[in-house]
């Protein structure tokens, strides 16, 4: 799978997901503020429109008349707006978040952290859209930016934009403005401090697949508190995240819209992490008996040396490519020591596409061209003076999301490795 890479900052997961980016630019978060929205009657007068929450009309995206360049989405006059569809869509090789797309991302986040399309239709998403979006003075959308009012189809479209969903603002009437002369700013900062990008593609959508990105991003909420003398003083939190970003050809955010961010479980340090990552893969893939030349690419890529790039032809007189080896006595010490197995690696161990070709040299080379689309992040550990009881999350790449659980318990042991799997 092709990547874009960024800043690295290493992510679990033996899909060898790594997160990389560019520190972000501009700083955003969240607080509660009072809405100020002004009438044409009223316009002359100090007074503000109070945005109660009321019963609003939620509609899906109709993709068809996307796909048949219409002027009109759900009631949303794009001529009227100003708006044409959008179609410099980059390969993942080549995307990055534009400064407006990223601010979206961070204000939404530091608004509900996990998003769902659905979410529009909780009771208080209008008076918050409007509240974090549109009177929010350290982030403005593009689209706005340059708005000292903003009209209740102009406010619809960026909702619309934001989300892909189409939400009439009920408590608004037409002639309606919200003044954003009198924005208010956060308490905290909110920022994307580095993320990887992926393909996305729902074959399950109702209609057309759904087509995007999939991020994956360190966001960084930092606190101001007074410390124990009264002193004014800052701390991070951090959250590791996915977002799935779906091509909206009529979005003011380059096209996208959030389909969802989702919070990934937070990981143990205090062990070896990647060895235990590693026995969870195992561990999954016996569950799902799959083939074992998987285990076996993951374990050389685990213990190998990196090397030049290189061929080299493998018993069934197929050529491929490899950039790791390792010992053939290593990986076998490995099956036995750890995984309590004997295995004997004096012959390849390949199905074609991934396993490990061992030459005569003594090195088994790792060929990796075709792991699964899942990975294991460790979630909770529970130590002893000699055991460790590891649970770990069964993580779906494609989606991000985690799609089961794994319980093993992983034993100190004077070999090499420095534990064993207990059976």
């Amino acid at each position: 799978m092709k990547r874009r890479l960024f800043k690295a900052l290493m992510f679990s997961g033996f899909l060898f997901l790594s997160v990389f980016a560019a520190g972000c630019t501009k700083e955003h978060t969240i607080q509660d503020s009072e809405q100020d929205i002004v009438t044409d009657e009223e316009k002359n007068k100090d007074t503000s429109l109070e945005m109660a929450s009321a019963s609003k009309t939620v509609e899906n995206t109709v993709e068809e008349e996307q796909e048949n360049n219409s002027d009109k989405v759900q009631d949303i006059d794009f001529d009227e707006l100003g708006v044409t569809p959008y179609s410099d869509y980059k390969d993942i090789t080549e995307f990055e978040l534009s400064d407006d797309l990223k601010g979206a991302i961070e204000t939404m986040y530091s608004t509900v952290q996990n998003w769902e399309p659905e979410d529009i239709s909780e009771e208080g998403w209008e008076e918050s859209f409007i509240d974090r979006f549109l009177l929010n003075s350290w982030y403005n959308p593009y689209y706005i930016s340059s708005k000292n009012k903003v009209s209740k189809e102009e406010a619809e479209y960026v909702q619309y934009s934001l989300t892909g969903q189409k939400m009439f603002f009920d408590d608004m009437n037409e002639n309606d403005v919200i003044d954003r002369s009198k924005s208010s700013s956060p308490f905290n900062r909110v920022y994307i401090d580095s993320y990887s990008v992926y393909g996305y593609t729902d074959p399950f959508t109702a209609t057309n697949p759904d087509e995007g990105y999939l991020i994956y991003a360190d966001i960084v909420t930092q606190y101001s508190f007074l410390d124990e003398n009264g002193e004014l003083d800052m701390k991070d939190d951090v959250n590791h995240v996915s977002i799935i970003l779906i091509k909206n050809p009529y979005s003011c955010f380059d096209g996208l819209s959030i389909k969802s961010i989702t919070i990934m479980p937070k990981q143990v340090k205090d062990y070896q992490e990647g060895l235990f990552e590693l026995v969870s893969m195992i561990v999954w893939l016996k569950e799902e008996n799959e083939q074992p030349e998987i285990a076996d690419c993951l374990i050389a890529e685990y213990l190998g040396e990196d090397i030049e790039a290189q061929s080299v032809t493998a018993e069934n007189g197929l050529t491929v490519y490899t950039s790791k080896r390792v010992e053939k006595s290593k990986i076998e010490n490995f099956y036995k020591e750890v995984l309590g197995e004997e295995r004997s690696f004096d012959t390849d161990h390949f199905t074609g596409d991934v396993g490990v070709v061992c030459g005569k040299d003594g090195y088994c080379y790792s060929i990796a061209s075709a792991l699964p689309e899942e990975y294991t992040v460790i979630n909770n550990i529970v130590s002893t003076s000699d055991s460790f009881e590891v649970t770990a999350w069964k993580m779906d790449a494609i989606q991000g999301r985690e799609v089961g659980e794994i319980s093993f318990t992983m034993e100190t042991s004077d070999n090499e490795f420095g534990y064993t799997l207990k059976n």
